[in-house]
């Protein structure tokens, strides 16, 4: 038989990240964006360090 509650509602903290890292481990946030400067594609740099394509072309967008 299922636990039931207090009749109250759940309530949930807000999730905050500390830290975010690619795929591999090896490659840095500022060193992700270095290769964006040096005019590494969006793709090209999603493929060499494993962070999420959106991270990635949102930090492009922000170099302008």
């Amino acid at each position: 038989m299922a636990a039931q509650g207090g009749g109250g509602s759940a309530r949930f903290s807000p999730v905050v990240v500390s830290r975010m890292t690619g795929g591999s481990g090896e490659w840095t946030t500022e060193q992700a964006v270095d290769l964006l400067r040096q005019g590494y594609d969006v793709d090209r740099v999603v493929l060499m360090t494993g962070f999420d394509r959106r991270w990635v072309a949102a930090q492009h967008r922000r170099l302008g």
